[in-house]
């Protein structure tokens, strides 16, 4: 750091006489002489700056007026130095964390008798972050309840049967049977039958499960005439038609997308013949699954001109 000497001298200007500044009578003065305020550098600086064209820098503290010549030291910066390195002081407010820097924070401590599983291990809690027990479960492990056979409400499949496990988690009930002639597959991971079929959610005159039932008709009508049901299929996926009464298999018929296929079927003389009004026919009426949502229409009898009961099933 180099230190600057300013060095100020006072100009005293004074009234004067036309003798007294150099007035002869004439009205012509002559030459006067002003001495100039300059800033003397210490040794070693060449600078040099005049009062003439810049005014003296303000100074700090108590300023005295006096006319004396006097020497006013100031401190500075010399510019020719190299600029300092610039530091900067941050002031870090007052954390408001009661925190204990030595304290961590995992996990809260089980209480003290409950049970928790790593992976198959059944671990019973003593509280204080460790625990009583633990003992390797043979089957697995449920939170609250220990070793168990089966996890409560996972699911598993038995061929086409979705079983459900029990709340206390002690085995597995059996819950419905997934039809394939209904296009249905057992989901273990939903823990019921999926398929296109399982989507429908309300009663409808669309659906995959129909009873087609022959009625009472005038049996000079039904000669040559047959029961006949129609299937309308409207999804974009062919829809298989299986016919069944009771175990017996009576018809397969594949029904291509946006399509119907007329299928004919036995009459029922059972429920045909007769004048009722009621009549009772063990396995008399035909059982129609669809693997796709389909609407099925009966013919009784499908060709009749004189009478004919529709129905849309």
């Amino acid at each position: 750091m180099t230190t600057y000497t300013r060095t100020c001298t006072l100009v005293v200007i004074a009234a004067c006489t036309p003798l007294a500044c150099g007035d002869d009578g004439t009205g012509e003065t002559g030459d006067t002489k002003v001495t100039t305020l300059s800033e003397v550098a210490t040794p070693g600086d060449t600078s040099q700056t005049t009062a003439d064209t810049e005014p003296p820098p303000p100074t700090t503290g108590d300023a005295t007026s006096d006319s004396t010549t006097s020497p006013v030291t100031l401190t500075g910066t010399d510019p020719t130095d190299d600029p300092p390195t610039s530091e900067t002081s941050v002031t870090t407010p007052p954390s408001t964390d009661t925190t204990d820097s030595n304290s961590s924070t995992g996990p809260a401590t089980c209480a003290q008798g409950d049970v928790v599983c790593d992976g198959d291990t059944a671990k019973v809690c003593d509280g204080d972050g460790g625990f009583d027990s633990e003992t390797p479960c043979a089957d697995a492990c449920a939170p609250g309840l220990g070793c168990v056979a089966c996890v409560p409400d996972s699911a598993q499949c038995a061929g086409d049967l979705v079983q459900v496990c029990r709340p206390d988690g002690s085995g597995y009930d059996d819950g419905p049977t997934c039809d394939p002639l209904l296009g249905l597959t057992c989901d273990p991971n939903a823990g019921a039958c999926a398929g296109a079929c399982a989507e429908l959610d309300s009663l409808s005159y669309i659906g995959c499960e129909y009873y087609p039932v022959v009625t009472a008709q005038l049996d000079n009508f039904i000669e040559n005439n047959p029961f006949a049901v129609g299937v309308a299929n409207t999804t974009a996926s062919p829809a298989t038609i299986t016919v069944t009464q009771g175990p017996n298999t009576i018809e397969t018929v594949e029904v291509a997308a946006n399509s119907v296929e007329l299928l004919i079927l036995p009459w029922v003389d059972d429920l045909v013949i007769g004048f009722g009004p009621t009549t009772i026919a063990p396995m008399g009426a035909y059982r129609l699954r669809s693997t796709q949502p389909v609407t099925v229409y009966q013919y009784n009898p499908l060709n009749a001109d004189i009478t004919n009961d529709a129905l849309a099933a």
